[in-house]
């Protein structure tokens, strides 16, 4: 059931393993189908869509999104054992006084066997926790801070031989399940998520209450479907780094930024998503140097942050938590927002092409997530996108040719009233490329006349679309057609 040799003897009965510490394959490929199962069924929701989204005459359980680690929890009431766990990592915590009292309530019950899942987290006191906290506690921490570990219960895959999954289209059964087996009392060590069945035009209301009480944000499940939205005040999304700047700051040395990407259903496709610099404390960006260093491998590109410091690239396999205000997926202008697309061969990264996708506004640092691996829907590229856009970028379109086609060439001339020589020049010229690497239109405008201080301007506009290619152009010849101005 267990491989003994990884686990660390934390004192006070606690025993923590990092990582392999369940020996029991099918208990974790059970628990790791199910996990991926059902993340793929999460959808971030922006606050400002609740009321569109979840428009309509039917109901929904709402309940609180808790800052913590998400776990499953095994019980045998033969082997009188009950530990939390991680799938696939098999990082695993036996005897922490929550896990023994959900060992005793389920004994109480008269059950001999459940694997359920819940989030792991700390009940709060006078400041608000995060999931770095939850992690310090259950490998470090004291005992008096371990005894406010909590397990809010949220989902059931097995109880005593009965095979639970197929109730994620039916979420009714599940959620009076967890309440009949813990009860709602927050006040406990095991106890169900909070929350209610509501009707959706109500979730809105409930949003704005829970955020106003500090909480993390809610989670919403469709009763018959196994669609689950995350609703959050901020976006938080979980990020693998795939490289890092580093630099001098206030007189220190270390991480400036990390380049953070999300991971295609391939496990080997990498779309970037954001930088992140905003957040870091002085000793964590120093900490996070020692980290990511030694995973340095060959850059796939040369890139550079605003200020033209390289980019260092990583190997991925660190995840981090992102949090940031929105998600942008056009420029002011209306066309799509580019980020680079990255393929792992699991030794060096690849540059694949300049793909459309949306990229994190003023996202800021949140913490590094040991408990989540990047390739196996921890970081899926589907918390921010659709299915679809994430197939495009993964099967992106082959291009018929690559090489730069003109389009468009024309050029306009001003002439002195005395009919002398010509003075000024505007040329508008556009390229074409069926290259996903590459916008489809690229828009040149070039401004030339001797008589000016700066004679020359250029401005440079991009299009993945007929229509925006036309605007461009319209509005470049409304330049160029001015009085006296002739198309040459």
């Amino acid at each position: 059931m267990l491989n003994e040799s990884a686990f660390a003897d934390k004192g006070g009965g606690l025993r923590v393993a990092l990582s392999g510490g369940i020996a029991d394959k099918t208990l974790l490929a059970v628990a790791t189908a199910f996990r991926n199962n059902v993340i793929r069924k999460f959808r971030m929701l922006a606050a400002r869509l609740i009321a569109q989204t979840l428009a309509g005459d039917f109901d929904v359980v709402a309940s609180v999104k808790y800052d913590g680690v998400g776990v499953f929890v095994y019980f045998d009431a033969d082997r009188d054992l009950c530990f939390a766990f991680n799938a696939p990592s098999g990082g695993t915590r036996i005897g922490l006084e929550c896990t023994e009292e959900a060992k005793r309530v389920l004994k109480a019950r008269g059950h001999r066997r459940a694997l359920l899942s819940a989030e792991l987290y700390l009940r709060a006191g006078a400041a608000r926790t995060r999931v770095s906290d939850v992690i310090h506690v259950t490998s470090n921490g004291t005992p008096e801070e371990r005894s406010c570990l909590a397990l809010a219960f949220y989902d059931a895959a097995m109880l005593d031989g009965q095979d639970l999954r197929a109730n994620q289209r039916d979420y009714r059964k599940t959620w009076d399940l967890l309440a009949t087996l813990f009860g709602t009392d927050e006040t406990r060590a095991c106890h169900r998520v909070a929350g209610q069945v509501m009707p959706a035009t109500s979730v809105a209301a409930w949003f704005e209450h829970v955020t106003e009480e500090g909480l993390e944000g809610i989670v919403v499940r469709l009763l018959d479907s196994d669609t689950t939205f995350k609703i959050k005040p901020s976006l938080t999304v979980d990020t693998v780094a795939i490289g890092y700047v580093e630099g001098a700051f206030e007189g220190r040395y270390g991480v400036l930024s990390i380049l953070c990407a999300l991971c295609g259903p391939d496990g080997k496709t990498l779309q970037t998503v954001c930088r992140v610099g905003s957040g870091l404390t002085d000793e964590q960006r120093e900490r996070l140097l020692d980290t990511l260093s030694p995973w340095k491998i060959d850059p796939p590109l040369r890139m550079a942050d605003s200020e033209g410091r390289p980019i260092t690239f990583i190997c991925p396999g660190i995840v981090i938590e992102v949090e940031a205000e929105a998600l942008r997926d056009a420029a002011l202008d209306g066309t799509p927002v580019l980020n680079r697309t990255f393929r792992w061969d699991g030794a060096n990264l690849h540059f694949v092409a300049l793909s459309a996708s949306p990229k994190l506004s003023h996202a800021t640092f949140g913490c590094v997530r040991e408990d989540k691996v990047w390739d196996d829907g921890g970081t899926r590229m589907t918390q921010v996108m659709s299915g679809s856009t994430a197939a495009a970028i993964i099967q992106p379109r082959l291009p018929v040719n690559a090489d730069a086609q003109l389009f468009l060439r024309e050029v306009y001339v001003k002439r002195p009233k005395n009919g002398g020589p010509v003075t000024a020049v505007r040329k508008i010229v556009v390229i074409e490329r069926d290259d996903p690497r590459f916008p489809r239109f690229t828009v040149f405008y070039t401004d030339f006349s001797s008589g000016r201080k700066d004679p020359l301007k250029t401005e440079l506009g991009i299009a993945q679309t007929p229509e925006r290619r036309d605007e461009l152009v319209v509005l470049y010849r409304g330049e160029a057609k001015k009085q006296g101005w002739a198309l040459a």
